[in-house]
């Protein structure tokens, strides 16, 4: 029988199949971690499938394991390259929230190549942003859902974009309230649909075309 691991379901993405297992192996010093991604041709299968055998010869070498559910292509939702892009994404989340890794010189330099922030310019496209979470400070207790996608990251995006003249549009819940308001610097108003966002900026594009 498989041991509980130190970290069970642990959500590393918004989709019910973005969720992972993690066994620390024994260590007082940070050890290497093995990613096992279960078989299925990518319409079946599941992280339970990592037999004890495997599982028991990586921590006895000194070895962690996580164990990684990722979307299945079931009735044509979820093609590829989706389940590609989940492991990059549950890599990301191992990494992000790795001991001793978070601050340090590498880790700062993947968090730069990692950010759009790095990549903007004038000619950089408008951008609609929208959180079903609050805009609230973090600490211990704040569920590492609302770490990993935090509005703050959006706001951030907005003002970088704003000095360069280009539309941003960012939005969030207005904490106990439960409702999402759009983000205008110190200000918060009415929000605006996807739709509606991206609509505009055809109508726009229509009336600069002679």
């Amino acid at each position: 029988m498989k041991p509980v691991p130190d970290l069970q379901d642990a959500q590393y993405g918004p989709h019910e199949r973005n969720v992972l297992d993690l066994w620390m192996a024994t260590s007082n010093t940070p050890t290497p971690l093995v990613l096992y991604f279960h078989g299925g041709g990518f319409f079946a299968g599941d992280k339970e499938n990592l037999d004890f055998d495997r599982l028991s010869m990586y921590l006895n070498a000194g070895v962690s394991v996580a164990a990684i559910n990722y979307r299945l292509t079931i009735a044509n939702k979820a093609l590829a390259p989706a389940a590609y892009l989940d492991g990059a994404r549950a890599l990301q989340f191992l990494r992000y929230n790795a001991r001793n890794e978070i601050d340090t010189p590498r880790a700062y330099k993947l968090y730069e190549e990692a950010t759009p922030i790095t990549y903007v310019s004038r000619n950089a496209p408008p951008a609609w942003l929208s959180y079903n979470l609050p805009n609230e400070d973090v600490d211990e207790d704040t569920p590492l859902g609302l770490i990993v996608h935090h509005p703050k990251y959006g706001i951030a995006l907005k003002e970088r974009l704003d000095e360069l003249g280009v539309e941003c549009v960012v939005q969030y819940l207005d904490g106990p309230g439960g409702k999402i308001v759009r983000h205008y610097g110190q200000l918060e108003g009415n929000p605006v649909s996807e739709f509606e966002f991206v609509c505009s900026h055809f109508e726009r594009k229509k009336k600069a075309t002679p």
